[in-house]
C-alpha cells in the first residue's frame, strides 16, 4: 500500500472548574494524501468468467482489483465535562 504524506495532530486541556469537576477541550486534525493498494484473487467468487492469470500458474483465475482513497482530512472538535467520584 502506497501513502503520500500523512499528518495527525491532537491537542487538549483540561481546566478545573470545582474540586471535582474539570471541563476539557480536544482538537484533532487528520490529513492524508492519496492511497492506494492493488492486488489479485486467487479464487472469486465469479468463478465462470475464468481468465489466465500471468502471474499464477494456470488454472487459477486472474481477476485483479485497484482501491484508491483521496484526501481523506478531517478536523474534529470534542468537548468534555468530567465528574470525579469519592475514593472511601
Amino acid at each position: 500500500m502506497e501513502v503520500s504524506g500523512a499528518v495527525l495532530l491532537h491537542v487538549g486541556a483540561d481546566y478545573p472548574l470545582t474540586q471535582r469537576i474539570s471541563l476539557g477541550a480536544r482538537l484533532t486534525y487528520s490529513r492524508i494524501g492519496d492511497m492506494a493498494d492493488w492486488g489479485f484473487y486467487i479464487r472469486h467468487p465469479m468463478e465462470e468468467q475464468v481468465s489466465t492469470c500471468p502471474h499464477f500458474p494456470s488454472p487459477f483465475p486472474c481477476f485483479a482489483n485497484e482501491n484508491t482513497f483521496a484526501a481523506a482530512n478531517g478536523l474534529q472538535v470534542s468537548a468534555t465535562l468530567r465528574y470525579r467520584f469519592r475514593r472511601r
